[in-house]
């Protein structure tokens, strides 16, 4: 067998630094929120359940991995994505995940691709929009003004809970975080109330993106 040599060795160690960095459920659920908006350790912390010493540790493992950068802003230090592929490789683990899980985890899949699920791609809704659905996005409106689905209306889970009443009675797609994200799962509960067609989007802004399209940007 031919000696791949120190630079492809070189190559090989970098590969798994990125694999253990990525080898974490915690870490897993921050490069997801960060996929969203670019978010400060509290936030992070908040939306994780994870305390701020565990969430800043989380961090600095993705850092030296190259994933993450940071910068500052006044007194705060907030985190983004190193690069768009970060939140490609997430997508891309998620997938794997999928195709080798065992019997036991794929009924959770499984639950994720409920009814509700709305059979589109990124490339497919485009052309519904146009047939006047109704396109709710249910995150926070930090991570709707940092990029949001063409088309889009920020209607955040917690505004849902308390009025979930909607003007005109056509069909409805809401979208959060991506295929397992909870959050658009409560919003169809919700909007359901009120209306009978609502289902949800199995992908978010990090798979519109990977597809090629452009996020719209809230006004500032």
């Amino acid at each position: 067998m031919t000696n791949p040599g120190p630079a492809h060795a070189d190559l090989l160690r970098t590969f798994a630094r990125v694999g253990q960095a990525l080898g974490h459920p915690a870490r897993l659920r921050i490069l997801t929120l960060l996929a969203q908006a670019p978010k400060t350790v509290s936030a992070l912390s908040d939306a994780c359940g994870e305390s701020v010493a565990n969430t800043s540790a989380h961090l600095a493992v993705l850092a030296s991995a190259a994933l993450v950068v940071s910068t500052r802003d006044g007194r705060h230090v907030r985190y983004a994505l190193a690069h768009d592929a970060v939140s490609a490789a997430v997508s891309a683990l998620r997938e794997v995940g999928e195709a080798v899980a065992p019997a036991e985890q794929r009924a959770t899949f499984e639950a994720f691709r409920g009814a509700d699920v709305a059979d589109l791609t990124p490339r497919a809704l485009r052309g519904v929009l146009r047939d006047g659905i109704d396109l709710l996005d249910v995150r926070p409106h930090d991570e709707f003004a940092a990029g949001h689905l063409p088309g889009a209306v920020s209607m955040p889970v917690d505004t849902l809970r308390r009025d979930a009443s909607l003007p005109g009675t056509g069909p409805v797609l809401v979208y959060c975080r991506g295929r397992y994200c909870t959050t658009a799962m409560e919003g169809v509960r919700l909007l359901r109330r009120q209306r009978e067609d609502v289902r949800r989007l199995p992908f978010g802004v990090a798979e519109w993106k990977a597809a090629g399209y452009r996020l719209a940007q809230a006004p500032r």
